[in-house]
């Protein structure tokens, strides 16, 4: 969903024709996102298939870029994180987890 200020209304990104289509979400919960240069950064988190399946903590970890409304897969990181939260300074991602800590670009 995006919200416009100046409109003051919602649209739904997967199915409105008044914008391009963004790429489907893989579900996931738990995860850390941060926002730097019109791109979202999302790392690590749960994913379930079904209510009796255990949740598979993620190491995977992806881009939204808002200008092309498409998801890029990053480099997987070295640990699965899951409840983790993220910072982007100096245009490293930094994504953690209790004392966990892991960098993806530089």
């Amino acid at each position: 969903m995006e919200y416009s200020f100046q409109m003051d209304e919602w649209t739904d990104l997967l199915t409105s024709s008044k914008s391009k289509k963004y790429t489907v979400f893989p579900p996931r919960a738990y995860f850390a996102a941060s926002f730097h240069e019109n791109k979202i950064y999302i790392a690590g988190g749960e994913t379930k298939n079904s209510k009796d399946d255990p949740s598979k903590i993620l190491d995977t970890a992806m881009c939204l870029d808002l200008d092309s409304k498409e998801f890029v897969d990053l480099m997987p990181m070295k640990k699965a994180r899951t409840r983790c939260t993220s910072v982007i300074i100096n245009k490293h991602f930094y994504v953690f987890e209790t004392s966990s800590l892991c960098v993806f670009f530089s």
